[in-house]
């Protein structure tokens, strides 16, 4: 749970938004509470509970790759994590990322590779526990999806034959 203030007006400086804000914003959470507003700022994901998370899923290592840390499942990466350990890579299909981008707008931002978006940016630090290991599962059903896709064919299949 996140850090709990009281507050009868809106503070943006201490992290307090006004009352129609938090209750449009999926990473704020509100409570009444008599006459009295609580406002709750989001608690900080941690790389450990990502790792953790993604580390429970069937068949996933972790590896390096380049100067980042990578999750794969059977060698074919789902989520990479930048050094810094502030966000996170996934890579998930478009539908997943046109409504992950509509939902999480505070944490959740395209990625691009080679002009080309491929997955999403996570920041951790605005992120809420619940939308990042959503977004893990999702992108490792993804990529056992397309793993299990149709057989090859045609000249790839021909060139791939001994």
């Amino acid at each position: 749970m996140g850090t709990l203030a009281k507050t009868s007006k809106a503070d943006p400086k201490r992290g307090n938004l006004p009352l129609l804000c938090a209750i449009q914003c999926p990473h704020w959470h509100v409570r009444l509470c008599l006459s009295r507003v609580y406002w709750i700022s989001p608690s900080l994901v941690k790389i450990d509970s990502v790792r953790k998370h993604a580390m429970s899923l069937e068949a996933v290592t972790e590896e390096p790759h380049h100067d980042y840390s990578s999750f794969r499942v059977r060698g074919k990466i789902f989520v990479t994590v930048p050094p810094d350990e502030t966000r996170i890579h996934v890579f998930v299909g478009q539908e997943d990322r046109d409504q992950a981008s509509t939902l999480y707008p505070g944490f959740v931002e395209p990625l691009l590779w080679g002009g080309k978006v491929v997955g999403l940016r996570v920041l951790l630090k605005s992120a809420t526990a619940s939308a990042v290991k959503s977004l893990i599962i999702k992108a490792y059903q993804a990529r056992v999806l397309k793993d299990a896709g149709p057989k090859r064919s045609g000249k790839l299949a021909a060139r791939a034959k001994p």
